[in-house]
């Protein structure tokens, strides 16, 4: 009798240790600021980590329409300008880099949030904030400026290279 119960008791003890595993190391980005974020991630991949920025980054041709108006004669021109300009993420949520944007040949400091890219520091261009709307891909952006005794209206589309 105690063998019977030795028996059922060591095939017990062997279905239970082949139920009970170790949890497997599950690969995936851990930055809950991620749009790839995976709560169950146990082992951290930044090469995984997808930002709303990441989806801006790349090479644009853009053509924009701009609208002098003369402050002092009332007069207005109006032009068009076609141009490439670049989109450069540095791998943090809140970095963005745009350079050749317009007219200006500075590198614009932004940000995201949604579905718009903001450009927060055009001053070396007389900029204030510029937000660049993003919709099926194709960028799209209408802001105004001054400059001396000028106000411009600068509205544009741009699409990826």
């Amino acid at each position: 009798m105690k063998r019977t119960w030795f028996f059922i008791l060591a095939i017990f003890a062997m279905v239970i240790s082949g139920c009970i595993s170790e949890p497997e190391d599950i690969t995936g980005c851990t930055d809950p600021e991620s749009l790839t974020y995976n709560a169950n991630a146990t082992i951290e991949d930044p090469s995984l980590c997808f930002y709303l920025a990441d989806a801006y980054a790349g090479n644009y041709f853009a053509v924009e329409t701009v609208t002098q108006y003369d402050a002092l004669s009332g007069d207005s021109t109006i032009s068009i300008r076609d141009y490439n300009f670049r989109i450069v993420v540095d791998r943090q949520p809140d970095d963005v880099f745009v350079m050749g944007f317009g007219e200006c040949p500075d590198t614009l400091m932004g940000g995201t949030s949604d579905q718009v890219l903001t450009i927060t520091d055009g001053s070396p261009c007389n900029l204030n904030t510029v937000a660049i709307s993003r919709i099926s891909g194709e960028l799209s952006w209408d802001y105004t400026y001054n400059f001396d005794v000028f106000n411009y209206r600068v509205k544009g589309n741009a699409v990826r290279q």
